[in-house]
């Protein structure tokens, strides 16, 4: 029994360190975001005024956006032949193009 339970608790080490080793890769990916200088500006002094950072706020409106975007009723998808014949459908995205 006593093998048995070394055996387990280094199947369990295993799993633990690829676990951790596969963190450690997601964490090590980072993506850039060109921001332009006067709108970086601005970031700064409302992540200063809210006292967290440019990132967080930038991430804040990324998940917003995204939130917005998939809860849109209005959003239809008009063919992309009917765009094209009527420019103002895209107009302030009134419509998403199917695709």
């Amino acid at each position: 029994m006593d093998n048995k339970l070394k055996e387990y608790m280094s199947r369990l080490r295993d799993s633990a360190s690829h676990f951790l080793s596969d963190k450690r890769e997601d964490e090590a990916l980072v993506v850039e975001v060109e921001l332009e200088p006067q709108e970086y500006e601005r970031l700064q002094e409302r992540a200063e005024e809210r006292r967290t950072t440019v990132k967080e706020l930038v991430n804040q409106a990324v998940r917003g956006y995204l939130a917005n975007e998939a809860a849109d009723p209005q959003a239809e998808e008009i063919p992309e032949e009917r765009i094209r014949s009527n420019p103002l459908l895209a107009l302030d995205g009134i419509a998403r193009p199917s695709h």
